[in-house]
């Protein structure tokens, strides 16, 4: 397997779409949906080409696109910092519109995969996914039996429904889905594991989308402006052709956390795993925030919608931060770095370098401000106590947000118990 920092597969990844394959290389979009705001942020690469994928109207450049989107997903934020969870992360994308071969289309992203001249995977550690069929459509033996005849063995090969994406939008746009896997070496978790599994052994690296249909009432048409989506994640692919554990250990969020790790003033009360942990969601959190304030529809703290979820993920990552014993001026000092390590794809962020600063230092201030009356609040509540119930530790942080770590620290020093 061939070693790639991020920068030079991202360069490899354009050179190859773009040279072999007949794509026109197109910039991300904003990370705030200008076409659907039924989410709060851009959640994939293919969100902000729907108008294009539905074929209400044609791209400038033609049917054939790639480009790398930056996109933010919440849904897990409390599974940040173990293993390959991010807030903030870049998807390669690629899509052809309209007029596709599905056998060409999985021929290329094969190439891309085992060619000695980009990532050079041996095809025994590479195992697919495809549609198994539901009520609607039958198991798609199309998509079978092309990865057969591209070389996939049988005993690659799995069918489940969950190879299915949609409906989108409101043209309601859908269709099968195939996935690449990745075997990790790791050892099988039982007798039946196999890529279906989620224990980790077998990693997911590509995912391709035939929107080949519409669903309407219920019902499956066939979509007269068929297209493929295909999309893979940017630090995923780096944590493969880097041969390392996590997401984080990749050349771009590792050198995030070994700013974090030199900076630590002092010893954390915590073990090692733990601690690891505080110092990734340090630096997935800052590095989320510094995108979307810097994002050229910037967002601003607030108490609703996209500036709450800003302001949470400022917010923990300030209280991360704090548990590692660094202060406002490590704060500073991470963002700075961060927007060091992007400047080169995202001149924006170093165009906006003092802004970005100016705006999480003022959601600094404004928190620890707040903190520090809420936490005379809890101190209040606690005092003569002799135990409180988990039901009660949450229902501090619902109402003053102060985190419950900083509220089981206070327990500890009082020696109140907790109870179920």
């Amino acid at each position: 397997m061939n070693y790639y920092n991020i920068d030079d597969l991202k360069k490899l990844f354009f050179s190859y779409f773009v040279n072999e394959c007949g794509h026109k290389k197109i910039s991300g979009y904003s990370l705030v949906p200008k076409v659907d705001d039924s989410v709060l942020f851009t959640p994939a690469g293919m969100h902000p080409l729907i108008p294009y994928l539905t074929g209400k109207c044609k791209h400038p450049v033609g049917n054939k696109l790639v480009n790398i989107q930056g996109v933010v997903r919440t849904g897990a934020i409390d599974k940040v910092g173990v293993d390959s969870y991010l807030t903030f992360f870049e998807l390669f994308g690629a899509w052809i519109m309209d007029d596709y071969s599905k056998y060409d289309t999985l021929l290329k992203v094969w190439n891309f995969f085992i060619s000695k001249k980009y990532l050079d995977i041996q095809k025994e550690q590479i195992y697919v996914t495809y549609f198994k069929g539901n009520k609607l459509l039958p198991e798609d033996y199309d998509t079978l039996n092309i990865w057969k005849k591209i070389g996939v063995d049988d005993s690659h090969l799995f069918s489940t429904e969950k190879n299915w994406k949609g409906p989108y939008s409101s043209s309601r746009i859908c269709g099968p889905n195939t996935r690449i896997y990745f075997d990790t070496g790791k050892k099988k978790c039982c007798p039946d594991c196999n890529v279906l599994c989620s224990c980790g052994k077998y990693v997911e690296l590509w995912d391709i989308v035939f929107f080949d249909y519409i669903l309407k009432d219920n019902t499956l048409k066939e979509n007269p402006y068929a297209c493929v989506d295909m999309g893979a994640g940017v630090e995923r692919i780096a944590t493969l052709v880097q041969n390392v554990k996590t997401i984080y250990e990749t050349d771009i969020l590792n050198k995030i956390v070994e700013v974090i790790k030199q900076l630590e003033t002092k010893n954390v009360n915590c073990n090692l795993e733990e601690l690891t942990r505080k110092q990734r969601i340090v630096a997935d959190h800052l590095r989320c925030a510094c995108f979307i304030v810097g994002d050229d529809v910037p967002t601003l703290t607030s108490n609703k919608g996209r500036g709450y979820v800003l302001r949470k993920i400022i917010r923990r990552a300030i209280n991360n931060l704090e548990q590692l014993g660094l202060d406002l001026d490590s704060y500073k000092l991470i963002i700075n770095e961060i927007i060091d390590l992007y400047k080169g794809d995202y001149p924006v962020l170093y165009e906006k370098r003092n802004y970005i600063v100016e705006q999480l230092c003022t959601e600094y201030s404004v928190y620890k401000l707040n903190l520090k009356r809420n936490l005379i609040q809890v101190e209040k509540y606690l005092n003569g106590r002799e135990f409180v119930t988990k039901a009660e530790v949450k229902k501090l942080f619902d109402r003053y947000g102060v985190p419950t770590d900083y509220i089981m620290d206070i327990t500890s020093k009082r020696k109140v118990l907790i109870k179920e």
